[in-house]
């Protein structure tokens, strides 16, 4: 068992000991699962720990684990791309449904890859997120796990065009390029796509996905100003968690942000530049996995998310405050923004790198 403060409880995890009342009843046995519901009741108690199972800590100690073990492949996968010039199909096949896959299926991999340090090589790492992230969108969206390995395929693929970028260029923040370099960097969607086109162990489905995943659907992105039925459908996909994971992570010059920053940005694009269905979708499923949090506001207090409205999808969250207990409506108060996400859980992440 493990003992925790109230603030670093999650849903789903297991009471190892039972907590009693002032007048010593059992008021949650040993073995009560704990719900958002059992958590907000026991936030406004006096109690300071309480002791659950370690199996919840142990289970993202492993996903962070095998996180590290499949970035050190995906590295290896580009690198042999670098050299060649050719995409290792059956390998990197393989690789996305024997170890990539069965990511998707573990609870909580939005908040895990957040929790995930950024100090690994930027595009591996962003090439396994977008690839994770695609993965839980096409679950999302009911596509069968053919589809489904084929949009985390592109997913994984799909700034592979910048192997072949000018090394002046590939390596340069995107915040310095000016408007010459910035053209010859959008080329990397074509880049990619030759890259694969002749591949006949890779199919059409993920090579346009890779060509695509730049383009907008109100014809403003490239690299043909596409309009919107004309997009193939995981190209969509990931635009977004592209756009979702570059706003998550620090990346090219861009400091990163937080999961509310980044729903924000989706939200304000969703009926112009996003496809509308996948990004409501996503917004609906990365509110339900945000409630419950941590974060602190921009006045220094912390609180968790309380609630969050389906319907209208620009609302802010209310934030119940740790000190007073109080409902706070951040659409209301909109002089207050959520500046750190789980502000105090790097523990878990640096006694995982410390192993």
């Amino acid at each position: 068992m493990i003992a925790l403060g109230l603030n670093d409880i999650e849903p789903g995890m297991v009471l190892s000991k039972d907590i009693m009342n002032q007048n010593d009843i059992v008021e949650l046995a040993e073995g009560t699962v704990l719900t958002r519901p059992i958590i907000r009741k026991l936030i406004n108690r006096t109690i300071d720990t309480i002791y659950v199972e370690d199996s919840a800590i142990s289970r993202k100690k492993d996903f962070i684990v095998k996180y590290q073990r499949q970035l050190h492949v995906t590295e290896c996968i580009f690198q042999e791309i670098d050299q060649t010039g050719s995409v290792p199909a059956k390998i990197t096949e393989q690789f996305v449904a024997s170890a990539l896959q069965p990511m998707i299926r573990q609870g909580g991999v939005i908040d895990l890859l957040y929790k995930i340090s950024g100090d690994n090589p930027y595009e591996y790492q962003h090439a396994m997120n977008v690839s994770i992230l695609s993965g839980m969108m096409a679950k999302w969206l009911h596509y069968d796990e053919r589809a489904t390995e084929e949009i985390m395929m592109a997913g994984l693929l799909h700034d592979i065009g910048k192997t072949k970028l000018p090394r002046e260029i590939a390596t340069k923040k995107l915040t310095d390029l000016n408007a010459h370099e910035m053209n010859v960097y959008k080329e990397h969607t074509t880049h990619g796509y030759n890259l694969l086109k002749d591949n006949k162990n890779i199919a059409a489905n993920i090579k346009q996905a890779i060509l695509q995943h730049h383009e907008h659907t109100d014809c403003t992105g490239y690299p043909a100003q596409l309009v919107e039925d004309k997009i193939h459908p995981y190209a969509k996909i990931i635009a977004i968690m592209n756009k979702y994971d570059n706003m998550t992570n620090p990346h090219e010059g861009f400091a990163a942000g937080t999961p509310f920053s980044a729903l924000d940005e989706i939200t304000q694009k969703m009926f112009s530049s996003l496809d509308t269905k996948i990004s409501i979708a996503f917004i609906h499923n990365l509110k339900e996995s945000l409630i419950g949090s941590t974060v602190l506001l921009s006045n220094n207090q912390k609180g968790e998310i309380a609630y969050y409205s389906q319907d209208d999808y620009k609302a802010a969250p209310l934030i119940r405050l740790h000190e007073s207990n109080n409902i706070l409506d951040l659409n209301r108060h909109t002089n207050l923004k959520i500046v750190a996400y789980n502000p105090v859980e790097k523990e878990l992440e640096d006694s995982t790198t410390a192993s």
